[in-house]
């Protein structure tokens, strides 16, 4: 288990900032970094006169930047990295048809459009009635430029009668909540959690106290130790969000660590099951108590006939390294600019 680290805590200049922030987000859309709006705006002009380039890339994070990429598509391809829909069953309902909006403008405006799931694509397909050649999955992934431990699917401190290291890195939302997985957690007497997570609800840190040392809170980490205890840990645990639509980034991130992967979906639709069963990478159970607690009481009892279940192939996620992503994107690019001077 990694040492419990001191949690930052903002002081009272952080504290005023950021409630600053949440006031500003009442009335700045999409929330306090549409600030950002103005002054990017009139740099982005000066680019564009001054790059003329071939293909504007659009982010949706936050989505202040499609707007400004509504501006950007004159004279060159405008591609949307949409990622997720714009408007998502969390988007507060203030800012709901603003959202429906902007979503509807890119859809229409868009040389092309890029979502992470096949699920996002048919969404939007069927909200907009976007030409399906229009919009593809590019889904999220790994960084392959690092070095990362080779994909060795077996537990041996386990089989000789050890504790189970589970490690949770990313963050909790009212659609992504670890509730099941901490009861279960503690009702294994040799399994252990850690969780690097920042804002973690008194509720979730309540356990820790209950655990005697078996659950340990990290609080906001830099990505470089974050990387370092996904190495070290036996299982990382990953929850599902309980949309439909969307897959957490942090599931393709774990790929590069070498170790198997527990999936805890909150919807039988989630598109991580399906992932997580084809790559052989892991397992995959309900976001649920008795579920949860049954699989890791399964994999203390049998980790080698657990582990058997795996695949052997260490380069079956090899397509979802970074590298692999930006040649797709790239590949698309030369496709759409081609396009372009032929018409």
């Amino acid at each position: 288990m990694p040492p419990a680290r001191p949690v930052p805590s903002l002081n009272w200049k952080g504290r005023l900032h950021q409630r600053l922030n949440t006031l500003i987000g009442l009335w700045c859309y999409p929330d306090s970094r549409g600030q950002w709006r103005r002054p990017a705006r009139a740099a982005l002009r000066t680019l564009l006169e001054r790059l003329r380039p071939d293909v504007v890339i659009g982010s949706h994070e936050p989505a202040v930047s499609l707007e400004l990429g509504l501006e950007a598509s004159g004279g060159a391809v405008w591609f949307a990295d949409l990622g997720d829909p714009v408007l998502a069953p969390y988007t507060p309902w203030r800012w709901r048809r603003r959202a429906g909006k902007l979503e509807a403008e890119v859809c229409a405006s868009a040389a092309a459009i890029s979502v992470t799931t096949a699920q996002t694509r048919e969404l939007l397909i069927a909200r907009h009635g976007i030409a399906p050649e229009r919009i593809f999955v590019l889904p999220q992934g790994y960084d392959d430029r690092v070095t990362h431990a080779a994909w060795n699917p077996g537990l041996p401190a386990l089989e000789l009668g050890g504790e189970l290291n589970l490690l949770y890195t990313g963050r909790f939302y009212p659609f992504r909540r670890p509730l099941a997985l901490l009861e279960a957690v503690l009702a294994q007497p040799r399994v252990r959690l850690a969780v690097a997570a920042p804002e973690v609800a008194p509720e979730y840190l309540a356990f820790a106290d209950r655990s005697g040392g078996r659950i340990v809170f990290l609080g906001e980490q830099p990505h470089e130790y974050v990387l370092e205890l996904q190495r070290r840990c036996d299982v990382l645990v990953n929850i599902g969000n309980a949309l439909a639509a969307q897959t957490p980034g942090k599931l393709f991130e774990y790929l590069g660590s070498g170790k198997p992967i527990l999936h805890c979906y909150s919807e039988e639709s989630d598109p991580a099951n399906a992932l997580v069963r084809t790559w052989g990478r892991g397992w995959v159970c309900r976001n649920d108590r008795a579920d949860i607690e049954a699989f890791l009481a399964s994999l203390l009892a049998s980790p080698r006939e657990r582990c058997a279940e795996l695949s052997r192939d260490g380069d079956a996620a090899a397509e979802y390294g970074w590298s692999m992503l930006a040649w797709r994107l790239l590949q698309r690019c030369g496709q759409w600019v081609g396009d372009r001077h032929r018409a």
